[in-house]
């Protein structure tokens, strides 16, 4: 992994990722997951992590109904 955060050492195999990540260090978050306290920059990580505390299914199926937590899992399902 050839991107490394000069911040605290993690590294990314893209340098987009690495350019999301620093946001955690020079930018104010303002989404706090009420539930555990985690910080978010993007309401969509706080949307995610909302999710897995309530165990809401919110991405449905439209063949056979089935839910599921993540996008990505109802992408696989489809397949």
């Amino acid at each position: 992994r050839p991107y490394q955060c000069k911040d605290c050492g993690k590294s990314f195999s893209q340098s987009t990722h690495l350019v999301q990540h620093q946001r955690n260090h020079t930018e104010k978050k303002k989404k706090v997951c009420a539930k555990c306290g985690r910080n978010f920059y993007q309401n969509s990580g706080l949307k995610k992590k909302k999710n897995f505390h309530t165990g809401e299914k919110p991405y449905k199926c439209p063949q056979c109904g089935k839910k599921k937590k993540k996008s990505s899992n109802l992408i696989a399902h489809q397949r």
